[in-house]
């Protein structure tokens, strides 16, 4: 008749369904991998010593769960490489360096210049922004000295 009659698909739309299923499945499944590899590609990027794969974060198993709260040093430990002899390196401080060995040094780079700057090809600019340095580093100087009272002058010169 007219009315369409209400019931099982046909055999065709069966088939048509399970198609457009599986499909669905598939893109869904390729998306997934997608996804990984971009998560994949970050942790590499985090260059870990003992690197992990990007399905094994995601499947990690959450029925672990602990109470006790992990100490910041055992942090930085999980996420630093163990390299003991870049550790030592860094502790090692810098020697301090005074604001007048500073100016000395910037009027021995000036003075180099210019005597180098048919070798070098050197030029005004180079010179001028080394003559800024300096001059920042004497004003530094300048304003880490500390003004002598008068009181300590004088008895400084009876």
């Amino acid at each position: 008749g007219i009315i369409p009659e209400y019931g099982e698909p046909s055999y065709d739309e069966s088939i048509n369904h399970e198609v457009y299923e599986n499909n669905a499945d598939i893109q869904l499944e390729l998306e997934c991998l997608k996804k990984l590899e971009e998560v994949q590609v970050l942790i590499n990027k985090l260059d870990f010593e003992d690197s992990f794969t990007a399905e094994k974060f995601v499947l990690y198993d959450d029925s672990k769960v602990t109470t006790e709260m992990i100490s910041d040093d055992e942090i930085l430990k999980a996420v630093q490489p163990n390299n003991p002899e870049k550790e030592e390196i860094e502790k090692e401080p810098l020697p301090t360096i005074t604001h007048n060995e500073v100016i000395k040094y910037y009027d021995k780079v000036i003075l180099y210049l210019q005597r180098q700057k048919n070798n070098y090809g050197s030029n005004d600019e180079e010179i001028k922004f080394i003559k800024k340095l300096k001059k920042e580093a004497l004003r530094k100087h300048f304003c880490s000295t500390k003004q002598i009272n008068l009181d300590n002058f004088v008895n400084v010169i009876e």
